[in-house]
């Protein structure tokens, strides 16, 4: 899961608890769980969704909401959520002691 869906997993469920609709919440949080590849950005998900549940009730929540979508957005670069692994360079024949010594394959 990138950081970009991680975000919006975490509107959706922040946008679920302003009408009271614990079921939607639920909802996102098993679809969001379901369709993640990593283990962090599943826990990185499930500790925001539980920081928001439990802030909502708080005082003013709606201006603090900005900030805990900003702090996740750095916690999720901090652990790596959505980097790709890189591949490898490609070689082409002969580059690097293979049987081919020139661009035409050894003509």
């Amino acid at each position: 899961m990138d950081i970009f869906n991680l975000i919006i997993s975490l509107l959706l469920i922040f946008l679920a608890l302003q009408y009271q609709q614990n079921w939607i919440v639920f909802a996102v949080l098993v679809i969001s769980v379901i369709t993640m590849k990593e283990l962090m950005g599943t826990l990185a998900l499930l500790g925001g969704a539980a920081l928001i549940y439990f802030l909502y009730n708080g005082v003013e929540f709606d201006t603090l909401f900005i900030f805990v979508v900003f702090g996740l957005v750095i916690l999720a670069l901090l652990l790596g959520i959505g980097k790709k692994p890189e591949q490898e360079a490609y070689m082409p024949p002969g580059y690097g002691g293979g049987d081919y010594g020139d661009m035409m394959g050894g003509i």
